[in-house]
């Protein structure tokens, strides 16, 4: 294994201990996705992302710049889609390179406005 692969196992096996142990009385958390984003992205429309479920999703920056979001609103019912969010005021956010953030994104609208290599990761409560 490469030493890269070792350090996103490392970091996958303690983040798997932290949401078990704050979050675990929302019931047993499941890692149910790792997603590598390599390139630049942004911008996008502003969105809440639609997962089945009550999901929790954590970003770490891996790049050497900011990865900027801008964030809205948020909402309590996840089912809820007559928003009209591009006419909702917001605010910037940057995420400093090595910065680990944690997010419902299904009830926190955002819009990735600049970043690139970073890593996610989902996971469900049951």
């Amino acid at each position: 294994r490469s030493g890269e692969q070792v350090l996103l196992d490392d970091l996958k096996g303690r983040l798997d201990c932290y949401f078990s142990v704050h979050y675990g009385h929302l019931g047993a958390p499941k890692r149910s996705q790792f997603t590598f984003r390599p390139h630049p992205t942004g911008p996008e429309p502003m969105h809440f992302d639609r997962e089945v479920g009550r999901v929790i999703t954590a970003f770490v920056n891996l790049s050497d710049r900011p990865r900027v979001w801008r964030l809205g609103p948020t909402r309590a019912e996840p089912d809820r889609v007559d928003w009209r969010l591009e006419d909702e005021p917001g605010y910037r956010r940057e995420f400093a390179p090595g910065s680990l953030w944690v997010v419902r994104a299904e009830c926190v609208s955002h819009q990735i406005v600049d970043g690139d290599c970073c890593v996610q990761f989902n996971w469900h409560l049951s």
